[in-house]
């Protein structure tokens, strides 16, 4: 059984069953009768899009030490204020891992998964991701396991069912369709999702990884019997009969 095999088969119901949630169709409304609207209204509508727009937008006024701290604090702020609705959810993913080291599995982490390091496992392209905003990825790690999580509101969890330490056999970006939506050759999704605000999920998150964790220590003890390979010493070029 490889690795592979053996950590799909580790996180292998594992998971809640309940499906990824899929975006609602937008309602078609009844046709109404038109109605003019007033000139006034029509005119505004346009030109309302663009001044939010230029609301949102945060620019660097002039090269002033005032001009320059402002804007970085209202950039901090705004970034901080986009990434608060996955504070509820890693807090509640550090107290299961908590949880674990108090056990003794100090061998468990979570590393939160910024751009240079979902590049570096080559899950980007080199530039914006398509991921919608509403997402926030972080890394699961049991020894040399790493799990990619997709971090979502309100304490779900989405948790990738193979070692994203591994080469991949094929491209793995994030913003591809198919990553999250593929299916292993039995039918069963590549992802495990747990709702940490549910304890029988919690139950099951944390049964995972102590799984995980005792095959993957299992495997380092037997690293100790590990010989490394050395360079080969080139052969000897044979001599001509007769040559001393």
């Amino acid at each position: 059984m490889t690795e592979q095999h053996e950590l799909r088969e580790m996180w292998d119901g594992y998971g809640s069953d309940a499906p990824a949630p899929k975006p609602e169709k937008p309602k078609k409304e009844e046709a109404k009768a038109a109605e003019p609207a007033p000139a006034v209204i029509a005119e505004a509508a346009p030109a309302a899009a663009p001044e939010e727009e230029d609301n949102r937008a945060v620019k660097l006024r002039d090269l002033s030490t005032e001009s320059i701290a402002s804007t970085f604090r209202e950039l901090a702020a705004r970034a901080r204020d986009d990434k608060k609705p996955f504070e509820e959810t890693l807090a509640a993913l550090q107290e299961m891992i908590s949880k674990c080291h108090a056990a003794g599995l100090t061998q468990v982490g979570v590393t939160q998964a910024g751009f240079d390091m979902l590049k570096d496992l080559k899950l980007i392209k080199d530039g914006a991701s398509a991921e919608p905003p509403d997402v926030h990825y972080a890394l699961l790690s049991i020894d040399d396991v790493r799990i990619l999580v997709r971090v979502m509101p309100e304490k779900i969890i989405d948790c990738y069912n193979e070692n994203i330490n591994k080469s991949a056999d094929q491209t793995r970006y994030l913003d591809s369709g198919s990553f999250w939506d593929k299916t292993e050759r039995d039918g069963s999704s590549v992802y495990r999702r747990f709702d940490l605000s549910k304890e029988q999920d919690q139950i099951k998150l944390v049964e995972a990884i102590v799984i995980t964790a005792a095959n993957t220590g299992a495997l380092q003890d037997l690293r100790q019997y590990d010989i490394p390979a050395k360079t080969a010493q080139p052969l000897a070029k044979p001599r001509a009969p007769g040559l001393k």
